[in-house]
């Protein structure tokens, strides 16, 4: 039970303790801050604490009761007050009654009566603090609500329709200024993001209670579940104004973040604009929170941090375009994590981090273009995407990246080597490393003391290709990249690939490919 705050305000300090010692305490939940012989310095007392109940007498020196409750009134509109008087005076009593005052009181004063009245203003008082809290609860529901389905619109790239906006959620945006801020709170990869978005929720009331000191209304959602979004309108501070009310805020939160998980904490404000422009504030406040990978977490990035036009995403070149297929096909991480570290070497010299997350998000889709679509490697595909987003360090992104294609290749081998029978994996062994000698289906099946007819049923089975295609296509594949890598003559790439006669070569890789050799390393080198 909240208990009820009041002081005790009489000339006769004797008479003040009695009062407090005849009123039962503990019963009605009551907590007296104080007995006071000095009208004067009661009302100072009054304005600097939080109280809800003032017993008074009516006559003292200097200012009354009468003049006591009239000063509070003007200042502490909530104040509940009983007068006591010693004194018949019904002019006194209708001064009172005209300034609010609850109960009228004559001494000596009647403990039950006493203890009648203060319970009676003990219980309205509870009363209208649930109504009170109940009312709040619900408005603050409603910014949740309408918050939650202003991010969502701001991230699909629509304009919010505030006229609509304010009928569906019974919020109060109008014409004025305003802006977008995102409090991120980073986490390693595997980690649950429960506890952030419970960190986030805990936060959000005393976030909202210092926002409403310079922000007439206000919205909030989640972007991520460790990602929240304000959307505050109707500012009454400068832009400068506001930054210092953001250096507290942050200051609060980042302690209890701290305090609570130790994780690192990130606020990114966007610009001013006029409230039917806040999606261009809610593009800044992102862009400056996907800045945090180069400039820092653990910060507040503002108007100081300029916004970058949109950096152009970089892809593999047609070579590495080529190698990466090249090695995908083998199931060759090492080679495909060597494609990764030139692109992430290019990513770790740019300034703009929106640049690192879309050039990174192409190469994860650029790698599971070329496996084999199944339901687990789409989830694996969406669960890399998301990790790499989620990434707020280089040294994240490359681990995320480097850890998770390994362990995907590791599967998609361990799934080729159990799907193919140990005859054809010999086999496919063999042509890798003799494919520019010749070698006939009847030679291995010799070599590998099987039927020749058998060994080919098996082998197209399990490859899906003949033996003569699938050597062609492996010489060819290597042919491709000698193109692109090389200088070699057509005669030399042709032999280095087992094909002595080049016009011979010409004609495989012209069918096969749908271009001739010489044009294709016109094209792709």
């Amino acid at each position: 039970m909240q208990r009820l705050r009041f002081v005790i305000v009489d000339d006769e300090y004797k008479i003040g303790s009695l009062i407090r010692r005849l009123l039962h305490t503990e019963e009605l939940g009551l907590e007296c801050l104080g007995v006071f012989d000095d009208s004067t310095e009661a009302l100072s007392f009054i304005l600097e604490n939080e109280l809800e109940l003032v017993i008074t007498d009516i006559k003292m020196p200097v200012l009354d009761g009468i003049g006591l409750v009239q000063k509070l009134r003007e200042e502490r509109d909530n104040l509940r007050f009983i007068l006591i008087s010693g004194y018949r005076d019904f002019e006194y009593a209708h001064s009172a009654i005209k300034y609010g005052v609850e109960d009228y009181l004559l001494k000596p004063v009647n403990e039950e009566e006493l203890n009648l009245a203060v319970r009676k203003i003990a219980e309205e008082t509870r009363h209208q603090h649930d109504i009170e809290e109940t009312v709040e609860e619900s408005n603050f529901h409603s910014h949740l609500l309408a918050g939650q389905a202003l991010v969502d619109m701001l991230s699909a790239g629509f304009k919010p329709d505030w006229q609509a906006i304010n009928k569906s959620y019974h919020t109060a945006f109008k014409p004025g200024h305003g802006m977008v801020f995102c409090l991120v709170i980073d986490i390693s990869a595997g980690d649950d993001t429960s506890q952030s978005r419970l960190l986030l929720n805990n936060l959000l009331p005393q976030i909202d209670s210092s926002a409403a000191a310079f922000a007439e209304e206000r919205a909030y959602g989640f972007k991520s579940p460790n990602e929240l979004v304000g959307i505050l309108c109707g500012m009454t501070l400068s832009q400068a104004g506001i930054l210092d009310a953001f250096q507290s805020i942050f200051s609060k939160v980042r302690q209890y973040v701290l305090g609570m998980s130790g994780q690192p904490l990130t606020l990114s404000l966007g610009d001013l604009f006029p409230t039917e422009e806040l999606d261009k504030s809610f593009s800044c406040a992102l862009f400056r929170s996907s800045q945090r990978l180069i400039l820092g977490t653990d910060r507040i990035i503002g108007p100081d941090t300029p916004i970058a036009s949109k950096g152009e995403s970089l892809r593999l070149d047609n070579l590495s375009h080529s190698k990466l297929s090249t090695a995908v096909e083998r199931l060759s991480v090492e080679e495909i994590l060597g494609l990764w570290q030139e692109l992430y070497g290019k990513l770790s010299a740019s300034g703009n981090a929106q640049t690192v997350y879309s050039s990174a998000d192409l190469f994860v889709e650029d790698v599971f273009s070329l496996i084999p679509k199944s339901t687990q490697n789409i989830e694996e595909c969406h669960k890399l995407k998301d990790l790499v987003a989620r990434s707020h360090t280089f040294e994240s992104l490359d681990q995320v990246v480097c850890e998770n294609l390994t362990s995907l290749f590791s599967r998609l081998s361990g799934e080729r080597d159990t799907k193919l029978g140990l005859p054809v994996r010999e086999a496919m062994r063999y042509i890798s490393e003799h494919y520019k000698e010749g070698m006939t289906a009847s030679q291995l099946a010799d070599m590998l003391k099987l039927n020749p007819s058998y060994f080919s049923v098996l082998f197209k089975k399990e490859t899906g290709k003949n033996f003569v295609d699938y050597v062609t296509d492996y010489r060819l594949d290597k042919a491709k990249a000698l193109l692109v890598t090389t200088n070699l003559t057509m005669a030399a790439v042709a032999s280095e690939v087992g094909y002595s006669d080049t016009r011979y070569f010409s004609q495989v890789f012209t069918k096969r490919v749908g271009i001739k050799p010489s044009k294709y390393r016109k094209l792709y080198s």
